[in-house]
């Protein structure tokens, strides 16, 4: 698709060119054809000092601006640039302000074309990120940012970016585009074209990584497999042993024998194994998870039962999950099984979510959801709502959308739900059933003991 954008990156010395602030660098890169072909940056004087502050933050002194000419001669140049391309920054509304101010001020026309929010299209695309900052998405993305809060810099890292998201808009499945398509009129971001090119480029072809149903796109699920036969392990004290001597030195570089994590892991097994309770108290560089997990995986595969380890807060069932079981299956040569179980209302609500995405709400941040929501559901496994940064906070409607989607118990069909058999929360539950640890958190786990008609 031959389109021009220009990435724009402004450094000033404030917010506002009505309060007196004013821009001290400007830094534009031009795409054309998938290619970045022109980079365009350069000092801009100011009449006054630069803030001590914003020194700090961008690294440019007044001495940096000294000889550098003023906006009104790098006006045109800029202007040019922009001539019959679509205006692009990451949180374009500020630059795209306070461009427009400036130029305003030296007697021209402010640019009126169609803009790209790369902030806002990288929320939509990359709906996991840990965060949507420039600088972040660069690291995570790999792609070259030298210098951040650099003017040119962040122009050319923004224009990579921008690349980057266009490339993964077309590797969504039809479904997700075509609701995408009826949303973007009402996003900030004009991508209509971006939308409907893909859409030709996609055509009809089936996708086997995708689910389709109601003409929503999921990711396909793995189902966890159950083992056809008992493994076969060595007892648990030699298998600690070789552990301590053998496995732990060639994971962990500089290995040095922990005693009390030792200890530990025996006073665990036997506890399994003898059925009694166990109280322990361990400081800090123990080893506490692996304390605990090489016995209950050991025990749960030796007697064909699962385990449950349960945390005081979802935030440590998280850390547990990522950080310590991947390494708990390092540790053994029968595959461990591992199921991570919260609460209903953790889970995204599909039928819920299919009429939260039909209502036709126009409010900007509920159509910035349904868009994330759209391509997240198309990567995620889980249906976790805490992989998935939604727009807004608590007074912005964040938890007003979390409501609309997630899944509760009262508003539940059962199997008269045309969701039913792709329900993530019944998912988690039949993961469980397989599993060799399952993962909870307390208050899960009371709410299980409490009823009887509990996971």
């Amino acid at each position: 698709m031959k389109k021009k954008y220009v990435v724009v990156d402004l450094e000033t010395t404030g917010h506002s060119i009505k309060a007196g602030d004013e821009m001290i660098e400007i830094g534009m890169a031009v795409i054309e054809d998938g290619q970045l072909t022109e980079q365009f940056s350069a000092f801009v004087r100011p009449t006054q000092p630069i803030p001590p502050f914003i020194s700090q933050l961008t690294g440019i002194t007044d001495k940096d601006v000294k000889e550098a000419e003023t906006f009104d001669v790098i006006a045109p140049r800029v202007l040019s640039l922009l001539d019959g391309g679509v205006f692009v920054a990451h949180n374009v509304q500020f630059d795209l302000n306070f461009l427009n101010d400036a130029l305003e001020e030296e007697g021209y026309l402010p640019y009126t074309g169609p803009v790209i929010d790369t902030v806002e299209l990288a929320r939509i695309l990359l709906p996991t990120a840990e965060s949507h900052a420039l600088s972040h998405l660069s690291e995570s993305l790999q792609l070259a940012h030298q210098e951040a809060h650099r003017a040119g810099s962040d122009a050319s890292a923004t224009a990579e970016l921008l690349l980057e998201l266009l490339k993964r808009l077309h590797t969504l499945p039809l479904e997700t585009l075509k609701h995408l398509r009826r949303l973007s009129p009402r996003l900030f971001s004009a991508i209509e074209e971006e939308i409907d090119h893909a859409i030709r480029l996609v055509g009809i072809e089936e996708d086997s990584q995708f689910d389709r149903f109601r003409k929503i796109a999921l990711k396909k699920r793995q189902t966890m497999e159950r083992l056809a036969h008992p493994p076969v392990l060595e007892p648990f004290g030699p298998f600690v042993d070789e552990l301590n001597a053998v496995t732990f030195p060639r994971l962990f570089e500089g290995y040095e024998e922990r005693r009390g994590q030792l200890e530990m892991m025996r006073h665990v097994y036997q506890s399994l194994d003898q059925e009694t309770p166990l109280l322990v108290e361990a400081g800090t560089g123990t080893g506490k998870s692996l304390g605990y997990l090489v016995p209950a995986a050991h025990y749960a595969l030796e007697h064909e039962v699962p385990i449950v380890v349960s945390t005081h807060t979802i935030q440590l069932q998280e850390q547990l999950f990522a950080r310590d079981l991947p390494l708990l299956r390092q540790l053994f040569d029968t595959p461990v099984q591992i199921a991570l179980l919260k609460g209903r209302s953790n889970y995204i609500d599909l039928r819920k979510f299919e009429f939260f995405l039909n209502d036709q709400e126009d409010v900007y941040n509920f159509t910035l959801a349904k868009a994330i929501l759209l391509v997240w559901l198309t990567e995620t496994e889980t249906g976790d709502l805490e992989e998935v940064s939604l727009p807004g906070g608590a007074a912005q409607g964040n938890i007003g959308i979390k409501q609309l989607i997630q899944s509760d118990s009262q508003s539940q069909l059962g199997r008269f739900d045309p969701w039913y058999s792709r329900d993530f929360f019944q998912h988690a539950i039949r993961q469980a059933k397989d599993a060799t640890i399952i993962v909870t958190n307390h208050a899960l786990l009371f709410s299980d003991l409490q009823f009887e008609a509990g996971v």
